[in-house]
């Protein structure tokens, strides 16, 4: 996967006013850019164990890889949290309409709460969920990543929720996965 870039965001931008870029990773001149205020940056932020064993319920993968995979997303989450607003996946899937608001607010001070209230309508658990699962590879919509592939205009990928019944981690993946999971991440602050 290649690094997200300002000079990337600005080619598929076009003449729109505002872009939104999805990314676990960033070239220096988009930290800078976040950095000085310029670039509004989200965060979500959700317990290790649970990411990794959601990732694995998705799309399949090496624990040991996976562990690293998201090391290196902290790497930039230490980069940028300074300048970001963090926002809690517990959050997000307890209190649904708040933590809208938190973030439409943040990139659009005049959001409306009738906006809010027709964005969490569109994508809430249960909306992701169906539309994520309805996804089909070879769909004009739908971008091929090769090992997965997402709605354009979403960015939702396949399975984007793998589930509307969440289990804890280790009924998941295992005892031993997130013993190697807690182990990896040990002492990192998770807000």
């Amino acid at each position: 996967m290649t690094t997200p870039s300002v000079a990337k965001l600005q080619a598929s931008a076009g003449n729109a006013q505002n872009a939104i870029m999805k990314a676990h990773d960033a070239d220096e001149e988009t930290l800078n850019l976040v950095r000085s205020g310029t670039v509004k940056a989200i965060c979500t932020i959700r317990n290790p164990e649970d990411a990794i064993a959601s990732w694995m319920e998705a799309f399949g993968g090496d624990v040991d890889i996976l562990i690293a995979s998201l090391s290196k997303w902290f790497e930039l989450y230490d980069n940028i949290r300074d300048h970001a607003l963090v926002v809690e996946y517990q959050k997000i899937s307890q209190d649904t309409v708040s933590a809208c608001a938190v973030i439409a607010r943040y990139v659009y001070p005049d959001v409306s709460d009738s906006e809010i209230k027709d964005i969490v309508s569109r994508h809430n658990q249960k909306a992701v969920f169906e539309r994520s699962h309805a996804l089909k590879r070879d769909d004009p919509s739908v971008r091929d990543v090769v090992f997965s592939y997402h709605d354009r205009e979403t960015l939702y990928h396949r399975r984007h929720v793998s589930t509307l019944d969440p289990r804890p981690a280790h009924e998941r993946i295992g005892a031993e996965a997130v013993e190697k999971i807690r182990q990896a991440f040990q002492g990192r602050s998770i807000p």
